[in-house]
């Protein structure tokens, strides 16, 4: 149980989005180690409400329920954050079991001052552990993302995961929010958030105590079976990251980059149409980082 000066001292933040009776699971799961110093709260934008969360939240203090019509993950995250009152607030995904000491882990990295930001660990069942020296890091020549965040070892990172990351609530107020603009599958808005608050000088810490099980639920949410869709949306959406962030300098490298990824997966599934769909999306992020 955590112990903390009076007030809330940290504030759990599921945004969801049609995962049905799973909403339900992973809201309990939370709810078993929520300590008398913090709060849960559901964003949630499902096309029907949850009756059963509504008649929950009626009845325990900890547990707040908002149902929103405006669709998107980065909105969802900037109302949870508005609502808030934990000086600590921890994001995750709406299909995540928390392992033991789930919020405890997360509040005691932020001892160190200097830690603006929190990398939880990921296990994906069936996926062992990463061997990868470089995980949690963001390659600058090229603009390459590297995750895997599934490691034993404590370290400094450049990034963190969507589904499981925390950060203080004075960061939030200083500006930094989950940029709307990362649409569709909001792929990499999480990589957005995390560059915002190393800008400001700000350390991110990986945590590996700090653990949750993905469970990866392969619909709702912002899952995204159709491919043409999803390189749609990857290509804005990485243009978007790059050129909010990137060194102009090296953006040949990165386009480069981009361009050989396309390439190869329309050829692996033998359809030019994804290559265009793909340089699509690409040229709509660069529209929208102008607009």
């Amino acid at each position: 149980m955590l112990t903390a000066p009076a007030g809330l001292l940290a504030s759990v933040i599921i945004p969801t989005y049609n995962r049905g009776k799973l909403l339900r699971v992973t809201v309990d799961h939370y709810m078993r180690q929520i300590p008398d110093n913090a709060e849960l709260i559901v964003i949630d934008q499902s096309d029907i409400p949850s009756q059963a969360l509504r008649e929950m939240s009626a009845s325990n203090r900890q547990l707040h329920y908002l149902h929103i019509e405006e669709k998107g993950l980065p909105n969802a995250r900037n109302v949870g954050a508005g609502r808030a009152k934990g000086r600590i607030l921890i994001f995750c995904d709406d299909d995540t079991i928390p392992e033991d000491n789930f919020i405890a882990a997360h509040v005691a990295a932020y001892a160190d001052p200097r830690v603006g930001a929190v990398a939880g660990r990921v296990i994906v069942p069936g996926r062992a552990a990463t061997r990868r020296a470089d995980f949690g890091t963001i390659r600058r020549i090229d603009f390459r993302i590297i995750s895997e965040f599934n490691s034993p070892q404590r370290r400094r990172a450049d990034h963190f995961q969507g589904c499981n990351f925390s950060l203080r609530r004075q960061i939030w107020a200083d500006g930094v929010r989950s940029d709307t603009r990362f649409g569709g599958t909001a792929h990499l808005e999480e990589c957005d958030l995390a560059l915002q608050i190393t800008r400001r000088g700000h350390e991110i810490l990986f945590e590996p105590a700090a653990a949750l099980v993905h469970l990866i639920q392969p619909g709702g949410g912002c899952r995204m079976p159709d491919l043409a869709r999803w390189l749609y949306w990857y290509g804005h959406n990485y243009m978007l990251l790059h050129l909010k962030h990137g060194a102009r300098l090296f953006f040949p490298l990165f386009l480069a980059a981009r361009l050989t990824k396309l390439l190869v997966t329309a050829a692996r599934a033998n359809d030019a149409a994804l290559l265009t769909k793909g340089l699509q999306g690409l040229l709509a992020g660069i529209r929208t980082y102008r607009t």
